[in-house]
């Protein structure tokens, strides 16, 4: 695991933050933000997404948006790059642990505002700092939360080879 604080130019990193925060930006509803391991239903376990990028393929209107970012990353291929906003709630909730995929990949997580959630890569807590960007193994479990300090927490994940 790899955490890079102030990753991308400020100017690049407003840009991304303007873009994925702007009202005519387009999120899109999952109530499942892990796949579960229970039959339990955890309200807080829903989440809004914007797929950049999935199947090898642009997704998205405003993929332009974070090329900056894949460019960055030297990826022989882009697998999915995803957007995802957690809705701020009255108490941290933890979401279910899991993988991305089950093949070996490599996986960043880019940061889009601070606030008190954070992600765990196998017992690591690493916390959401604007433009912090997180290098991590992705055939290791990791999770997510929601926030309690912001309106939301915002990162962007990208998997690629």
């Amino acid at each position: 695991m790899k955490i890079v604080d102030n990753y991308l130019p400020q100017k690049v990193f407003k840009q991304i933050q303007k873009q994925v925060t702007d009202n005519n930006f387009p999120w899109y509803y999952n109530d499942n933000v892990a796949l579960k391991t229970t039959n339990e239903i955890n309200k807080n376990h829903w989440f809004l997404y914007h797929t950049f990028y999935i199947d090898y393929s642009p997704n998205s209107n405003f993929f332009s948006t974070i090329v900056p970012v894949i460019e960055s990353l030297d990826a022989k291929a882009i697998i999915r790059v995803k957007a995802n906003m957690y809705p701020q709630t009255e108490k941290l909730t933890v979401h279910e642990k899991h993988r991305d995929y089950d093949f070996k990949h490599k996986g960043a997580l880019l940061y889009i505002n601070t606030n008190n959630g954070y992600t765990i890569v196998e017992n690591e807590k690493v916390e959401s700092v604007a433009n912090r960007m997180l290098f991590f193994d992705t055939n290791k479990l990791h999770q997510s939360t929601t926030c309690t300090d912001a309106k939301v927490r915002l990162n962007i994940n990208f998997n690629y080879l």
